[in-house]
């Protein structure tokens, strides 16, 4: 089934074999209605002293939370803004896992990733396209401490059973109702009645209200009190108390905030719209009510459904295309709307199967191969280490290992052609990076990105490491943490577990950049493909029995950086 979010009324299906007549202008996707009253309403503003949060913000907040029946707003600068304050000031963070759905933007499952939780991504009902409670139930564990909810297009999701999952379950219940202003549950606006947990909207330029770029929190006073502070750097006034009649300058920065806050100008905008959006929504009605009519006989679609209990916000109109009975493609049916001038979109691109996760379909093959490789080999040994990852969160990272920990070499000699610590099978796998496989596995789950080359020359070392420019798939890597790591000079250079990150950085970084043990992640994606590519060269090479494996290019020899007195036993 394929998705299509359409705008506009056409008559018949293209490829169905009914007749589409050619607009005279192009209807685009979603145009903003924006009036003379919301023109001269920010003309004033700016014709006023204040344009930054001030008195519009405040009057708007106030007229939101008496229009949903809330118990409060915070207007912040965009949905994406109100759900990232909303988990921050919940204390959602490492360790945690918060329960989403697929079939939303990346904003939904960005916002999780940006406070170093983990996203569980369940199955959507069928008619419906929100959370399935059941799928929801079936997901949590005890790491579980957030379910978010998207109101998908603007059909409310089955509040009733998710509320009882997550009291049930000691979790918080987040609503991203980024579609669903001003929907309603069981007679209740979303967002609005007693029960207090953080709701999201969206006021971007193609919402049911929008203020160009924008969004608001509804939740219970106190919670919002403290969601003040996170979105304005941390601060305990804003710039209107303090800069007011009767204001005090005097503030206190009470914890690391955001920059999150709406302005007077995109306030102006949404006073007005809001006391438009009773119309607004009357419109949309009777536009889904000329589509229901229109394609309620055209075999091809399959149209939206309402459930009894809620009020559809219809931000989207959604068909799914039955292709069976197309004798067009999705692509080629958006086309021929857009040829008689009628825009539509897709939504979405479910988050399990964008470009980010596509890239790595090859990986668990090639993981299993591995460790195929370590059962069939007598030298190589699979091991497991604990490391420190994405936003400190610890993971268990798993390798094979090529080396003799704590034979006899010389640091001068630290390269996969050279070092007499290798085994000579291990020398084939760190030559073809087979050593690194497994740890596809973590890559897959987002502990870490892609391993690239270790550098066999500081200055590789000082350019790729230094400026941590990590973006392969946008997953920071792993640091080894300081219970594993263990660094043998002449003495033993231990880490400090008080202060992990500084200890790393200032004694035991030096010392693994002399060696030349460093591990980079490179900050090329297309080199990380090229990785995959040339490993499954190597591995072919391998099976089909020849004695020998070139490399693309020979790794260069190390400069002599360090005589080391002794045994040399390192963990790398």
């Amino acid at each position: 089934m394929n998705v299509v979010g359409a705008p506009a009324v056409p008559v018949g299906s293209p490829g169905v074999g009914g007749t589409v007549p050619r607009r005279s202008e192009f209807l685009p996707f979603a145009p903003p209605s924006i009036g003379e009253e919301e023109i001269a309403e920010v003309v004033n503003t700016l014709r006023s002293s204040w344009i930054t949060t001030g008195p519009k913000t405040r009057a708007f907040e106030s007229d939101f939370a008496a229009y949903l029946q809330a118990p409060g707003a915070l207007a912040v600068s965009s949905c994406t803004a109100a759900l990232h304050t909303a988990l921050v000031t919940s204390r959602v963070g490492p360790g945690d896992e918060v329960i989403t759905t697929p079939m939303t933007f990346a904003a939904s499952v960005n916002v999780i990733e940006h406070v170093g939780a983990r996203p569980v991504l369940v199955d959507v009902e069928p008619d419906t396209l929100n959370l399935d409670p059941r799928a929801v139930e079936a997901a949590i564990t005890p790491r579980t401490r957030a379910i978010l909810a998207v109101h998908y297009a603007g059909h409310p999701a089955d509040l009733d059973a998710l509320c009882a999952i997550a009291d049930a379950r000691g979790c918080l219940l987040i609503e991203d109702a980024a579609h669903a202003l001003p929907a309603r549950y069981r007679g209740r606006p979303i967002g609005g009645g007693p029960r207090g947990n953080p709701v999201a909207f969206s006021f971007y330029a193609t919402k049911n209200l929008t203020t160009a770029e924008g969004g608001m929190l509804t939740a219970a006073p106190e919670f919002l009190a403290q969601a003040r502070i996170v979105g304005l750097h941390g601060m305990s006034r804003d710039a209107w108390t303090r800069y007011d009649k009767g204001g005090s300058w005097f503030y206190e920065v009470l914890l690391p905030g955001f920059k999150y806050n709406m302005t007077d100008i995109q306030a102006a905008l949404g006073l007005w719209q809001l006391r438009k959006l009773a119309r607004f929504q009357q419109r949309r009605a009777e536009i889904v009510a000329q589509y229901h009519s229109a394609f309620a006989e055209e075999p091809a679609l399959e149209l939206p459904v309402t459930r009894a209990e809620v009020d559809h916000a219809w931000h989207l109109y959604v068909l799914r295309l039955r292709l069976e009975a197309l004798t067009i493609d999705r692509n080629r049916f958006i086309q021929e709307l857009a040829a008689r001038n009628i825009g539509t979109s897709v939504h979405f691109i479910p988050i399990h199967l964008l470009a980010g996760l596509a890239l790595l379909a090859v990986a668990p093959l090639l993981a299993l191969l591995a460790i195929g490789i370590r059962l069939a080999a007598p030298g190589p040994v699979f091991y497991r280490a604990q490391r420190i990852g994405q936003h400190r969160r610890p993971f268990t990272m798993y390798k094979l290992r090529t080396m003799r920990i704590g034979g006899s070499a010389s640091a001068s000699v630290i390269t996969a052609n050279g070092d007499p610590r290798v085994f000579p099978l291990g020398r084939l796998m760190r030559q073809a990076k087979f050593d690194e496989l497994p740890q596809l596995f973590n890559i897959l789950r987002g502990e870490m990105s892609i391993v690239g080359p270790r550098p066999e020359d500081p200055r590789m070392v000082e350019r790729f490491y230094a400026p941590f420019h990590y973006n392969s798939l946008a997953v920071p890597p792993g640091l080894t943490s300081p219970g594993s790591i263990y660094a043998y000079t002449h003495g033993e250079a231990q880490l400090d577990p008080r202060d992990a990150e500084r200890s790393y950085g200032e004694r035991l970084l030096p010392i693994k950049m002399a060696l030349d043990l460093v591990y980079v992640r490179h900050v090329s994606v297309g080199y990380d493909i090229a990785l995959i590519g040339r490993t499954i060269w190597m591995l072919a090479t391998a099976l089909f029995g020849r004695r020998t494996f070139p490399l693309p290019r020979e790794l260069p020899e190390a400069q002599r950086i360090m005589q080391l007195a002794g045994d040399t036993r390192m963990t790398a």
